[in-house]
């Protein structure tokens, strides 16, 4: 399989996935490049995306604690009708 059609593969099944989603789950270091590739072959209002925060509280190196906020984008699949790419 391609990383285009497990992304793909999982946006049919689950709706959206996120750029950590995709980084974890299926080790892709650039999933811009991917939705990129995805986009221009189902059409660029194919994937719609969105900015989410989260809050985290890391360790310092000190040993304290700081809250941090990490962005990510949310990749959502649009009503899709065609064969896919798989």
């Amino acid at each position: 399989m391609t990383h285009e059609s497990d992304i793909f593969n999982h946006l049919l099944k689950f709706g959206s996935i996120t750029s950590l989603e995709i980084a974890n789950k299926y080790y892709i270091t650039a999933p811009h490049g991917v939705i990129r590739d995805l986009r221009k072959r189902l059409g660029y209002d194919a994937i719609t995306d969105e900015w989410q925060t989260k809050k985290k509280v890391v360790v310092q190196d000190n040993g304290k604690l700081k809250e941090v906020t990490v962005r990510y984008k949310r990749y959502f699949l649009q009503k899709f009708e065609g064969d896919g790419i798989c």
